[in-house]
């Protein structure tokens, strides 16, 4: 069986790498934390733009699906016999 070759130890990693990561870790997160603060604020503006604009959209929708429904309604009366009723 092949004996399999030792890994040397770990270097020492210095104090000042050490404290570096630490504080670039910290920098990250009060950045990432600035971010997000200032994107929602925006987010909340488009926000209210969407929701005049899906409510336009609904309206529209609605009125058409209503149009559509009658045509239907009277289609199908003709078909049965029966006079428009829409």
């Amino acid at each position: 069986m092949p004996s399999v070759p030792h890994k040397p130890p770990n270097a020492a990693t210095s104090p000042l790498v050490r404290g570096s990561r630490y504080v670039m870790l910290g920098l990250g997160i009060l950045y990432g934390s600035w971010q997000m603060k200032r994107l929602s604020k925006k987010e909340v503006e488009i926000q209210k733009v969407e929701d005049a604009i899906r409510a336009k959209r609904d309206a529209r929708l609605a009125k058409e699906a209503e149009a559509n429904m009658k045509v239907e309604m009277n289609d199908l009366a003709k078909e049965m016999g029966v006079e428009n009723r829409m």
